[in-house]
């Protein structure tokens, strides 16, 4: 009969254990802090302008040195405030040769011809200017653009970088033609 108590006790010694593990572990889940119940807020976002001609490292042509800024409404709630749309080229403001609507705005960098000059007179300069824009939401929350563009002749001018590259490589191609004739020639 031994055996049996000894069973039964070590039996009860288990429940035991296992009563006074689940009552911890219940106490410890009542530590725990409670859900974060406060709303979840979304960061301001500011309105967003870049400019998107000419593309990075393309030229501007003399004749036309047109660009364009592409505008995008930042927060859902904060509207664009066209009417706070700025451009200037070298600190020379050129926003009255700007045209905005509410995705882009478009004009030409050429400094306003005087009363009675001739339109040569009144070409941007040769050479590398700094483009800066700004436009500001309902809110007066601002943001800035700056690029850097290379005003060239319009006879050098090159409007995209990606179409010079095929030109370059079918010249680059013909050198390599002549110069294997050269070489069939001569020998």
């Amino acid at each position: 009969m031994q055996p049996r108590v000894i069973r039964l006790n070590a039996g009860m010694i288990a429940v035991w254990a296992l009563t006074l593990t689940a009552a911890n572990a219940m106490s410890l889940l009542a530590q725990e802090p409670a859900a974060d119940s406060s709303p979840v807020t979304t960061p301001y976002l500011a309105p967003q302008l870049a400019l998107v001609q000419p593309a990075a490292g393309a030229d501007l042509a003399q004749d036309n040195p047109a660009v364009v800024f592409r505008l995008a409404q930042g927060d859902s709630s904060d509207a664009l405030d066209l009417a706070s749309f700025e451009v200037a080229i070298d600190g020379v403001s050129r926003t009255p040769q700007f045209r905005v609507d509410s995705t882009e705005a478009w004009g030409s960098l050429d400094p306003p011809a005087s009363p009675g000059s001739a339109r040569a007179d009144a070409m941007l300069d040769l050479g590398a200017h700094l483009i800066t824009a700004r436009i500001c939401s309902v809110r007066s929350i601002c943001t800035d653009a700056r690029a850097a563009v290379t005003v060239v002749s319009s006879a050098n001018a090159v409007s995209d970088p990606a179409a010079a590259k095929p030109k370059k490589r079918l010249v680059a191609v013909i050198v390599l033609i002549l110069a294997l004739i050269r070489r069939l020639i001569t020998l």
